[in-house]
């Protein structure tokens, strides 16, 4: 009887030794399964995530290279390349000029060519362009008791002792009071000009007193006030 008894009591000890073993095993197993998913989670995030931050560097990168090529901006390609296309460097332009408005006048004798304003003006390349801007003021002189006067004046604008601008200030037959005597005129002149040459080019305006047929109580011509003007463009 003893024996049969330890025999059961040593059946029970083995299926409970059995059980806790099942126990521990399913133990072991449950972690193992609730980890696994949320591993593969979070890698899933991190994956998302560093493709995510990854995304905006490879737009900017391609937004750089269409809008500025390999290394330059925009801007700065499309200065380069109007730079290359004239071969011009721009440097703006040169200004020149002569006036006066001081005392004595000039004297303008009848039929002969007086050179009131002279401008050297100097040009770096063939061609280039050079305006020129010319005002003056002649004062008049007639018989104050003649009832009327006429007159006529050639002006003309010389380079190198050549003429390129001639013009003609003409009063014929003006009826005036008989006690005003002095009258002015106000020539002005623009030209563009472009030598053919580099260095200096020298320009001059010139008055003639044409009286031959063309003046009549006239006593007196001069220039008081007077400029010359050059810009030279590149």
């Amino acid at each position: 009887m003893a024996s049969d008894k330890k025999n059961k009591d040593k059946d029970k000890n083995k299926e409970k030794s059995h059980k806790n073993k099942d126990k521990n095993k399913s133990k072991s197993k449950n972690p193992t399964e609730s980890v696994a998913p949320k591993t593969a989670r979070e890698d899933t995030d991190d994956k998302k995530e560093t493709l995510e931050k990854a995304t905006p560097i490879v737009s900017e990168v391609r937004e750089t290279i269409e809008c500025n090529g390999e290394t330059e901006s925009k801007s700065e390609a499309e200065g380069i390349q109007s730079s290359v296309s004239t071969g011009v460097t721009w440097t703006g332009p040169t200004y020149f000029f002569t006036q006066s408005n001081t005392l004595p006048p000039i004297d303008i004798p009848p039929d002969v060519q007086t050179t009131i304003l002279t401008l050297p003006v100097f040009t770096t390349q063939t061609n280039q362009r050079v305006k020129i801007d010319a005002f003056f003021q002649l004062i008049i002189g007639s018989i104050i008791t003649a009832p009327s006067f006429a007159y006529t004046f050639n002006i003309q604008l010389y380079r190198n002792s050549s003429s390129i601008v001639s013009i003609d200030v003409v009063a014929n037959g003006y009826s005036k009071p008989v006690s005003i005597g002095v009258f002015q005129e106000l020539p002005t002149l623009t030209w563009t000009d472009i030598p053919p040459t580099i260095g200096m080019q020298k320009y001059e305006i010139c008055v003639r007193r044409i009286t031959l047929g063309n003046e009549n109580h006239i006593d007196s011509v001069s220039v008081f006030t007077r400029a010359l003007n050059a810009i030279v463009f590149p």
